[in-house]
């Protein structure tokens, strides 16, 4: 089941999933639904989380109405979160920055900045 992602539940999921930290990126996907208006990004991962016997699980990502994504593969790679996310809910959306360690002034390797966000867990598949 899929829960949209709102100012009242960040602390919880950042919480349950310890902020990302040591993630990894399974799957990402873009698509484009109904026209431009529903770009969509789907970013699914492998993450500790506290509610799981073995300490570990599947969270899916939903960004909806995506207005700006970067993606950037080069020495270095997004698909190990050592470092977590750092997530920002606003009134006009959410933005998430997958490789928040980077000098100021540099533009983040992996970012979204999407309308909505909405989140949902599953089973850990290695």
């Amino acid at each position: 089941m899929m829960e949209r992602l709102t100012s009242s539940n960040v602390a919880a999921l950042q919480r349950r999933y310890f902020n990302f930290n040591d993630g990894v990126v399974r799957r990402v996907e873009l698509s484009f639904a109904h026209g431009v208006l529903e770009r969509r990004l789907t970013v699914e991962l492998l993450v500790q989380d506290d509610e799981s016997q073995d300490g570990w699980g599947s969270l899916r990502l939903e960004f909806r109405r995506v207005a700006s994504c970067s993606l950037v593969e080069e020495r270095s790679t997004n698909a190990v979160l050592s470092q977590g996310v750092v997530l920002v809910v606003e009134a006009q959306g959410v933005e998430v920055d997958f490789s928040p360690v980077h000098d100021e002034g540099v533009k983040s390797s992996f970012s979204v900045t999407a309308a909505e966000l909405w989140f949902g867990a599953g089973q850990a598949n290695p």
